[in-house]
């Protein structure tokens, strides 16, 4: 019973908190604008508290910290971490398998898109996936999907689940590392990964070298607490308070934060150089406009208040609404605000521009070694007609994979099985740079790195690089020995791998001094880890075959063993022999030989040009060193001889003998493998290095391809540049179409460029000529094939339009200057007579209807109204100092109507009679007055407009001040030329 109740207890308990947590979750916004203290109790993935104090915390878990108070689940449908919905039909930046040895590059995404390929297409399980791609990622999805058992990849319970990484997006602490997640998740420390980057504490450890028995509950293994030391957390303690709660500087993420996955940089530009987008130069961040609910389902922009034409013409944020003064209203109903406002612009040669992503090309990675990638080429801006009809900037690349044909299907190759087949042909830099690597090991006789090791060949110096590939060398020495392949630079000079010797005299080798014969059997024996399987490494110079013998614990064949006793004796008589002939002693002590002169036993150092037949003593003696050094390795034992295997000097030796294998002239160095001496480059290799290797990307020839399709055998091809290429049978390359080939495009946004740098701000030919980058520009297929079996296309092409209307079209922005004056032209004419004909119209109202009353009353009514205006303006302008406002404006404003209607009938029924052609006695007004009249109409009429000008959004501030002056001035002579008017009576 009691355990019943215990369980009970338990039950409720669980219910309680359950219930607590979703109530904790769901908490409505009270409407504060502020973001709370994040002072929080840090959880590990089993919902059990952190206490930094422990000897081994937990790494903290932002599912059970972050999901105390918030939606985990919601959010975690969110586009940033769930493969879900469509994105509004809109195309997104694609992840992107890359292998640039073999030429890989393969568009792909967890959504359903058009072009993309599905991770399970490509035998990409979640934990290979996050493998490839969990730098860039902010947890989530792939990284904590359920999974039916661990037996399929026992790795999850070693590494944890990548969890949604909260921190991410909305630590505003500066210690953020994005790098350091990186790290972790190439180390398998998927459940560390968060903690470290966050900088919330220090990460030892890697999950990598574990077994995958291994679990957290195993903790350390004390046979290797170096090693296969599993992960551990060190967290900062200054960041926990005495109830260890840690102090979280939680906020809406910073520009910097949606950067590092988002950042796009054209290649060959500085950072000085890059404006950015004009709403971040303004102030605005990511945030402001990609906003979000719980769900984290981010507004793309796209529409609504915070899209282009939300903010534009709505009015969010107050954003200025665009004129587009001059601009066919066809163009916004066919384009998208992007299209003339976002991303790069086209090169003043017609090229698009080649940009790198984060996403695609790993910025953002910092480090000594910068991680980006060369591959793949993305280009932009390529004018594409989305799935809205409109065309808009995106950005293109094109596919590239080896693949098996079945029918009209493609199943890509998968890279390791490319390199294992035909790694030397595509990648045959690697050769020579494992060559280089050995060679490097090679130590001088003080420890020291015996030089520089490169590869020579068509005249170019090679060196291999940090990545196991080859660079070119910008060489100034001495150039090389014809021949030479491999060498040291050592000072000015390169040099072969060993002293070359003169081969030709029999026993020369053992002529060379013990550092020299020691030199080149520690280069054999560098060169044996790079050497392929079931080969050595060995080197034949004029016919004599230089290599390495194990002879531990061998047996020596009786014949061997008597040849050498032979040549032990044979040496042995031949110097005794010459010694009694030249009248000296030689005395030979292990490997120290001396010459005595019999008369006076004084030492004799030989020299080879004057006492050659010394000289030649002296070979004889070294000689017969070298062969009783032989017999004297060996144990006899009755009729068996063994090498001595108990001196540690003998476990290797060189074996220098005649040999018919391999060239029988000159220096050449190469592995010998079932009696076959083969170079260390083949002459195809030697050719393709040539051919490929040096530049930034990688680089592939048509007989590169047709060699590796070959090895691959039939019915496989290889897609790049837009085509599929297959072995034409003749050792060439055939190109065919493909849909798997055609090219990858997802629509750019940014950066915003201002509307006095938007596409066509300059003039309409911008886009509407004959040859306009816009419709015309040349898009050139890329990938790493060199090849001209690509069809260049027109961006044209890519907008769904017709090309060869446009042309058209563009022509006739030839003349249209030359139309735009005509039809301006034959207007003004047209207006011209219509203008003649009301005038004479309103000459012949003028003549023919006078009407006193009203006239007068005009001319009563205009005097006051001039009075007041003169009140109201220069008096308060000249006599107060300031500015009109108030009560006088309003009566300023009225008058000067009133004003202007009596100007107007005035200027009708008065004009006839002041005409200044008449010269009738019966006129009414002098000359002088004829003159003040009409400076009246004029400058009423500057009065007039300047006052109109003022009062509509055509000038600018600085100009309306301009206005007020004009106004005054004409307001002061129309003030003068009314009173003259009306002084100078008619006599």
């Amino acid at each position: 019973m009691k355990s019943i109740y215990t369980k009970l207890s338990f039950l409720l308990l669980l219910g309680v908190v359950i219930s607590s947590r979703t109530a904790q979750a769901n908490v409505p916004w009270d409407g504060s604008q502020t973001i709370p203290v994040h002072k929080v109790q840090l959880k590990d993935e089993n919902d059990l508290k952190i206490l930094p104090v422990e000897k081994v915390p937990k790494p903290f878990s932002a599912k059970t910290t972050c999901g105390e108070c918030h939606d985990y689940k919601k959010i975690g449908h969110g586009w940033h971490f769930s493969s879900e919905g469509d994105l509004e039909g809109r195309a997104s930046e694609p992840w992107v398998l890359l292998d640039e040895k073999t030429g890989t590059q393969i568009p792909l995404s967890l959504r359903s898109s058009s072009g993309l390929k599905s991770p399970s297409d490509l035998g990409l399980t979640d934990w290979s996936f996050i493998m490839n791609f969990g730098r860039h990622m902010p947890g989530g999805g792939p990284g904590e999907n359920k999974r039916p058992e661990l037996g399929a990849n026992p790795r999850w319970a070693v590494s944890g689940d990548l969890e949604i990484n909260c921190m991410a997006c909305h630590n505003g602490a500066k210690c953020q590392d994005p790098t350091e997640w990186v790290k972790q998740v190439a180390r398998e420390n998927f459940r560390w990964a968060a903690t470290a980057a966050s900088g919330l504490g220090e990460i030892s450890g890697v999950a990598e070298r574990l077994p995958d028995s291994w679990v957290p509950s195993d903790g350390y293994d004390p046979d290797d607490m170096v090693f296969s030391a599993p992960p551990s957390v060190l967290y900062k303690k200054s960041l926990f308070d005495s109830k260890h709660r840690a102090l979280l500087d939680i906020g809406k993420p910073s520009d910097a934060r949606c950067l590092q996955c988002h950042s796009v940089a054209q290649v060959h530009k500085e950072k000085k150089e890059v404006t950015g987008d004009i709403h971040s130069a303004s102030g605005m961040s990511c945030v402001k406009c990609h906003r979000n609910g719980l769900d984290h389902k981010i507004d793309r922009g796209v529409a609504g208040m915070y899209s282009c034409e939300g903010c534009h013409e709505d009015g969010t944020y107050g954003a200025p609404n665009p004129e587009h003064k001059g601009l066919p209203p066809v163009h916004l109903e066919k384009l998208a605000c992007t299209t003339c406002h976002s991303g790069s612009v086209i090169s003043d040669d017609g090229k698009l521009q080649v940009v790198r992503t984060a996403k695609i090309n790993r910025l953002g990675i910092h480090g000594i070694a910068q991680w980006f990638t060369e591959a793949p080429v993305i280009l932009e801006p390529v004018f594409v007609k989305g799935s809205d009809g409109k065309i808009a900037p995106s950005r293109i690349m094109w596919p590239s994979f080896w693949a098996k044909r079945e029918g009209d299907e493609l199943t890509p190759l998968k890279a390791e099985d490319v390199m294992d087949i035909a790694g030397e042909i595509v990648d045959p830099g690697s050769v020579a740079a494992n060559i280089l690597g050995a060679l490097g090991g090679v130590k001088n006789a003080d420890g020291d790195t015996y030089g520089q090791p490169v590869y020579v060949s068509g005249g170019k110096v090679y060196v291999r690089n940090f990545d196991g590939g080859l660079d070119i060398l910008d060489y100034k020495g001495e150039a090389p020995k014809a021949g030479r392949v491999f060498g040291y630079i050592i000072e000015k000079g390169i040099e072969s791998l060993t002293l070359e010797y003169d081969a030709s005299e029999e026993y020369a080798f053992y002529g060379l001094g013990e550092a020299d014969q020691n030199h080149l059997q520690a280069v054999i024996e560098a060169l044996k880890p790079a050497a392929p399987a079931g080969a050595e490494p060995a080197w034949k110079l004029d016919g004599i075959l230089h290599r390495l013998v194990n002879v531990e614990y061998e047996l020596v064949p009786k014949e061997e063993a008597d040849t050498l006793i032979k040549d032990a004796a044979v040496t042995k008589a031949a110097v005794k022999v010459l010694a009694t002939k030249l009248n000296v002693t030689a005395e030979v002590q292990g490997t120290s030989q001396k010459i005595f002169n019999n008369v006076d036993r004084k030492q004799i150092t030989p020299s080879k040009k004057k006492t050659p037949k010394l000289y030649e003593l002296k070979l004889l003696m070294r000689a017969q060193s070298s062969a009783e050094k032989k017999v004297n390795l060996l144990e006899i034992f009755g009729n068996k001889a063994y090498r001595n295997t108990f001196d540690k000097d003998v476990a290797k030796r060189l074996l220098v003998e005649p040999s018919e294998v391999g060239p029988s002239k000159g220096s050449n160095w190469g592995w010998l493998k079932d009696g076959v001496f083969m170079p260390f480059v083949s002459p195809e290799a030697e050719k393709l290095i040539v051919d490929t290797v040096g530049g930034d990307e990688v680089v592939f020839t048509e007989n590169q391809v047709a060699i590796v399709l070959g090895r691959l055998g039939d019915g496989h091809v290889y897609v790049s540049r837009g085509k599929m290429f297959s072995d034409d049978g003749k050792g060439g390359l055939k190109a065919e179409e493909h849909k798997d080939a055609a090219p990858v495009t997802w629509p750019i946004a940014h950066d915003v460029r201002s509307a006095s740098q938007a596409l066509g701000s300059d003039k309409c030919t911008d886009c509407h000529s004959a040859d306009s980058d816009f419709f015309f520009a040349s898009v050139i297929p890329q990938g790493a094939l060199r090849t001209d079996k690509v069809t260049v296309g027109k961006m044209s092409d890519y907008m769904d339009i017709s090309g060869g209307y446009h042309r058209l079209f563009g022509l006739t922005f030839i003349v249209r200057p030359l139309l735009k004056l005509f039809l301006l032209g034959m207007a003004g004419i047209a207006a011209l007579v219509a203008l003649l004909y009301a005038l004479l119209g309103l000459k012949k109202v003028a003549s023919t209807f006078q009407f006193p009353l009203i006239d007068g009353a005009a001319a009563k009514i205009g005097c006051l109204s001039a009075i007041i205006l003169t009140i109201t303006g220069f008096c308060t302008a000249a006599c107060i100092g300031r500015t009109i406002s108030g009560y006088g404006l309003l009566a300023h404003v009225v008058f000067g109507a009133l004003y202007a209607l009596c100007l107007a009938v005035l200027s009708v029924m008065r004009s006839d009679s002041c005409k200044l052609t008449s010269s009738d006695e019966a006129d009414k007004y002098s000359f002088a007055q004829k003159i003040c009249f009409w400076v009246v109409v004029v400058c009423g009429i500057v009065l007039v407009m300047s006052m109109l000008a003022s009062m509509v959004p055509i000038v600018s501030s600085h100009c309306q001040h301009s206005l007020i002056l004009i106004h005054r001035y004409a307001g002061a002579a129309t003030l003068i030329a009314a009173v003259v008017y009306t002084v100078k009576r008619k006599k």
